[in-house]
């Protein structure tokens, strides 16, 4: 990827993409998000989408998305993260790497990672190629990581800030 890099739109939204997305929601046809990363310019690697287990991730080390096993959306997903549509986990995905080519500093660990991805999830809730569906679930992961912060920071931050009276 280049510096700054392609837009999501070149990514993801061409026209072949477009009118897979826009179909039964089974899954797009094999190989080609491959391709149409390709084509735009965008380092993707689909390796790891067919082992069980895998996870999608963005890697800042080779500035390449990774797509794992679980891109696609798993039908009987409760959480809005298992429900993102492969558009949107690829926009949430992207967004890391756009922010990573704003030199974001991306906290690794928790809790502080929870807040760096409802960041991302909010940030790829912007890109015009999202269906409604797509943002709204965006900021519901979003908002699911934000819930979760303060149990997990509670303990690190309480802490902290014993003995000082505010």
């Amino acid at each position: 990827m280049s510096r700054e890099g392609p837009t999501l739109d070149a990514c993801v939204a061409g026209s072949e993409y477009a009118g897979a997305y826009a179909g039964t929601g089974s899954g797009l046809p094999k190989g080609l998000v491959a391709r149409h990363w390709r084509r735009s310019g965008c380092s993707a690697r689909v390796t790891r989408a067919s082992a069980d287990y895998t996870l999608t991730a963005y890697s800042e080390a080779d500035r390449i998305v990774y797509l794992g096993a679980n891109a696609l959306a798993h039908e009987t997903a409760v959480t809005a993260n298992a429900r993102l549509s492969l558009l949107a986990c690829l926009a949430h995905e992207y967004a890391h790497a756009e922010r990573h080519s704003l030199r974001y500093e991306r906290p690794k660990v928790l809790p502080d990672m929870l807040l760096d991805e409802a960041e991302t999830s909010i940030h790829a809730s912007f890109h015009p190629v999202l269906r409604r569906k797509d943002r709204e679930d965006l900021v519901e992961d979003a908002r699911d990581r934000l819930i979760k912060w303060p149990e997990l920071a509670q303990p690190r931050y309480h802490s902290e800030g014993e003995g000082h009276e505010g």
